[in-house]
């Protein structure tokens, strides 16, 4: 609309470098709080950290951060009563986002031992039922084979004449694939 304040423009620009801003120092929290919006969990645990004077104004940043990050666990104020007192009691709703990531740090670590534990037991069916390759070519003791015919006249033995017949090919390579398998 028309020029803006030079309060404007540097809360935009710090709005846009919200990620890089670790500490506010004594800065009113009314101030920062459209920066604090911006960061993720880790980012506003260290500013916390740092800057203990946005301590006691940041829950309600911790509850929009548990609808941003565990959509499927919307915040529940019956569920900070189960919450142990003490430290807890100041930031129930740190301390709510706390306990979902670890229950989903958890999760996930059980649901990756299940899949590695899965994948182990397919790969060792696997091996049961793999082909193993065998030294040399062993025939079928179902099939019957031709007994070579002896001539009683010379004794020797005498192989049958092979068929000069495309027919005769056909059977004669069927007859050997046999052998093979």
């Amino acid at each position: 609309p028309g020029i803006l304040s030079l309060f404007q423009i540097s809360q935009s620009v710090c709005i846009k470098q919200a990620g890089r801003i670790s500490d506010v120092g004594d800065t009113p929290y009314h101030l920062v709080q459209p920066i604090l919006k911006r960061l993720n969990a880790k980012q506003l645990a260290l500013l916390e950290k740092n800057s203990p004077t946005v301590t006691p104004h940041s829950d309600e940043l911790w509850g929009g951060l548990i609808e941003k990050d565990f959509p499927d666990r919307p915040y529940n104020p019956a569920k900070l009563r189960l919450l142990p007192s003490g430290e807890n009691a100041q930031m129930p709703k740190r301390a709510l986002y706390q306990r979902y990531l670890s229950e989903r740090e958890q999760f996930l670590a059980t649901s990756a031992d299940r899949l590695r534990k899965m994948t182990e037991k397919l790969r060792k069916q696997k091996s049961q039922n793999s082909i193993t390759t065998v030294q040399g070519i062993l025939a079928d003791p179902t099939i019957r084979r031709r007994v070579p015919q002896h001539s009683a006249s010379r004794g020797s033995y005498t192989p049958k004449p092979r068929p000069k017949t495309i027919l005769g090919k056909a059977m004669r390579d069927v007859l050997q694939r046999l052998l093979m398998f």
